[in-house]
């Protein structure tokens, strides 16, 4: 089954999780640069503290998609684990889906409409000193909730064909 289209989104969120995690050690870079500066030159910085937010908030945009495909999204087992492989799949395909949809659905308007707007007049930070770019932290929202989104949809057509067959796992 390699090579189809679903395997080919997988491969985009596979990719973007990779990259991401290098954003982290830059992030951490960042940081370790602020304190470097404040504690032991007495000389903070006015655009660590910003910028290390946006890393950070584009970090969690683009890795739901990743943490998705992997199923690392955090989920209380207590009752969902104790019901058929079929049950399992129901409540995924309606309840949880139906919750899913309504939060990326909006997440994805109205953050493609914040996107499309800060782009447009590229934004700038409104911190005076630095005054960085916001816009292509901005233009990742929208990026981050169709990632997620099309995984999602991945996720079920797999669940339901396994399911079909008979051996769905978690």
């Amino acid at each position: 089954m390699k090579g189809t289209l679903l395997d080919r989104f997988d491969t985009v969120n596979e990719w973007v999780g990779r990259i991401l995690s290098y954003l982290i050690l830059i992030i951490i870079g960042v940081v370790l640069f602020e304190v470097t500066l404040r504690y032991v030159f007495n000389s903070p910085t006015v655009w660590v503290h910003e910028m290390s937010g946006l890393l950070l908030m584009s970090y969690i945009m683009l890795g739901g998609g990743y943490t998705l495909l992997h199923r690392s999204h955090i989920k209380i087992d207590i009752f969902y684990e104790r019901l058929s492989p079929k049950t399992r799949l129901i409540l995924d395909l309606t309840i949880a889906s139906l919750l899913f949809f309504c939060f990326t659905g909006v997440l994805l308007w109205k953050g493609g409409i914040l996107a499309f707007q800060s782009v447009m007049i590229r934004e700038i930070s409104p911190s005076g000193v630095w005054a960085g770019p916001l816009y292509p932290f901005k233009a990742l929202i929208p990026v981050g909730a169709l990632l997620i989104m099309v995984q999602w949809v991945v996720m079920l057509i797999r669940d339901f064909r396994q399911v079909r067959v008979g051996n769905r796992t978690p």
